[in-house]
């Protein structure tokens, strides 16, 4: 009999890579996700599925009951997140099915940063200051410039560096009146919390940890915007930083998913290395998005789907690299907002288009505000990065006559 996987939402590019990865190992994949959602499924991934239960994620409480009773009548044996805002759903249904999973108690730190920041404190584990904005907190006497951002949401949504306490309260406003989960449409809830600011190069740390033992698979160095907003616009593995930096980086990544309880799972480590040494920006119980599962396969022959597959359904895994190359990816950004009138990419390089001539693009200045993507494989690291930015060079897009160009 095959195994039986249920991932929470596989519409994403993480979920894609694992519906992939199962099917390909004979396993059969069983969906969660909504009504609405569903509609927008492409039919390759709905052949991929054995079997989708519909629900509704507006009352997580009662969508936990649900999954977990349809995950028992239909035998699933594993579950996994393929969405970042249902990786403590995962934890939990997994354990209320008595399947392998991470440590409950830290479920609901997951997909809270400032719980996550607290605990850190807590720990001595160097990570970013932060601060929980609330109506004791004197909004005058805090040391700005400081990064602002919601406590719940992710890919850098509302990201934001403000350097005084109108742009402060500004940005507040945006968040209180965008605090709901997309494409699902559940409430966050989340809290308004500002950081400090660390200077630094920022890092990725892949890592699985398999009953308790945690193991870093590679580095990624990411490649993000600068000024006021803060998106990440491509990211090169494995990482060109020194050995000893390399070192330190890889000890506090441990030392958060140890932390966090992730004892059976994947981890997203995110981090900067400060002249103070390296801090931890957030922590991630999920697999990376941005398809970097993908340039880390490429790079290494070292597949992270099927390892988190493999961890939830209990089986053993093997983490030796096949081969060592360069692997990076770099988005097209979207830099205004209109009908777009040409779409001209490079060639001689691997690309993917999002969209293309006659669609109407919106800008944003997060990770949501993009056309699509380069990647590329080398065996040197200079010409990864020599190869994608002059892939970007040799882009152009063209808006309509009334949009900017």
């Amino acid at each position: 009999m095959n195994k039986k996987i249920m991932i929470l939402e596989p519409n994403t590019t993480a979920g894609e890579l694992l519906v992939s990865t199962a099917k390909k190992l004979n396993f059969e994949v069983v969906g969660v996700t909504t009504v609405d959602v569903y509609e927008t499924y492409s039919q390759e991934l709905r052949s991929n599925l054995s079997k989708v239960m519909l629900t509704q994620f507006t009352d997580l409480y009662k969508a936990r009951k649900d999954i977990v009773a349809f995950a028992s009548e239909n035998n699933v044996q594993g579950v996994v997140s393929g969405f970042e805002f249902f990786s403590d759903l995962a934890v939990e249904v997994a354990t209320d099915l008595g399947l392998p999973t991470n440590n409950i108690e830290f479920s609901k730190v997951y997909r809270d940063k400032y719980l996550m920041a607290k605990l850190f404190a807590k720990v001595n584990i160097p990570s970013a200051k932060t601060i929980r904005i609330t109506d004791d907190v004197d909004l005058y006497e805090l040391d700005y410039p400081l990064i602002a951002k919601p406590s719940k949401n992710a890919g850098s949504c509302f990201v934001k560096k403000v350097n005084t306490p109108a742009e402060l309260q500004e940005i507040a406003c945006i968040i209180s009146k965008n605090d709901k989960e997309f494409p699902h449409g559940f409430q966050l809830k989340s809290d308004l919390l500002v950081q400090e600011i660390l200077d630094g190069p920022e890092f990725s740390v892949e890592v699985i940890s398999f009953n308790g033992m945690v193991h870093v698979l590679c580095i990624t160095d990411k490649i993000t915007t600068h000024g006021d907003f803060f998106a990440e616009v491509g990211h090169i593995l494995p990482s060109c930083v020194d050995k000893i930096a390399e070192d330190k980086i890889s000890q506090v990544a441990v030392k958060a998913v140890t932390a966090l309880g992730i004892t059976n799972g994947v981890a997203h480590v995110e981090v900067i290395l400060t002249s103070t040494g390296p801090k931890i920006v957030e922590v991630g119980a999920r697999l990376p998005g941005d398809y970097i599962p993908n340039i880390l396969l490429d790079a290494t022959g070292i597949n992270e789907a099927e390892l988190y597959l493999k961890i939830a359904l209990g089986m053993p895994v093997n983490l030796e690299r096949k081969w060592s190359k360069y692997s990076g990816v770099r988005f097209i950004r979207n830099q205004h907002s209109g009908k777009i009138k040409k779409f001209d990419v490079a060639d001689n390089i691997e690309v993917t288009k999002y969209v293309d001539v006659g669609d109407y693009v919106e800008q944003s200045p997060d990770n949501v505000s993009r056309l699509g993507h380069y990647s590329t494989t080398k065996d040197c690291y200079r010409s990864v990065t020599h190869d994608l930015k002059k892939a970007l060079a040799n882009t152009e897009v063209v808006y309509e006559k009334n949009c900017p160009d």
